[in-house]
């Protein structure tokens, strides 16, 4: 098991008899990064998409190199993420996909060639001439 968030400070409060107080400690926030480490999403997809993690994984800010789940994803949220990908972008994504390419950029690449690819294979099933008109012409 990872921790969802790691903070780091100066030091431990502790209460007057010199025991942790843990009512003291503050309250880290899952996914919080510095400004600096977001490289914004570029595409429109690549915004869509991080659109939908935040959905998911409840994050404030998605770039573009984060990694689906060192943001909190787990396996369990595999299958909301693919029915929302489907939702969104028209087309249906395996599993394998986003554990494969779980960085963004990647995913949505992924993605990309997947709506490129079925906007060609319905383009080939529009101007497919079924062989009995070829050879006899209209009926």
């Amino acid at each position: 098991m990872l921790p969802k968030a790691i903070l780091i400070i100066g030091a431990l409060p502790l209460t007057p008899n010199g025991k942790l107080d843990y009512r003291a400690l503050p309250v880290p926030i899952a996914g919080a990064r510095d400004s600096a480490e977001c490289d914004p999403p570029r595409s429109a997809l690549e915004r869509e998409l991080a659109e939908v993690w935040q959905e998911l994984l409840h994050v404030e800010r998605i770039g573009r190199q984060d990694h689906f789940f060192e943001l909190g994803g787990d396996s369990l949220m595999t299958m909301p993420l693919m029915v929302r990908i489907a939702e969104k972008f028209g087309v249906p994504i395996h599993v394998s996909t986003i554990l494969t390419n779980p960085i963004l950029c990647e995913m949505a690449a992924d993605i990309e060639r997947l709506v490129v690819d079925s906007a060609r294979n319905v383009a080939v099933a529009l101007d497919a001439t079924p062989a009995w008109q070829e050879e006899t012409g209209p009926p």
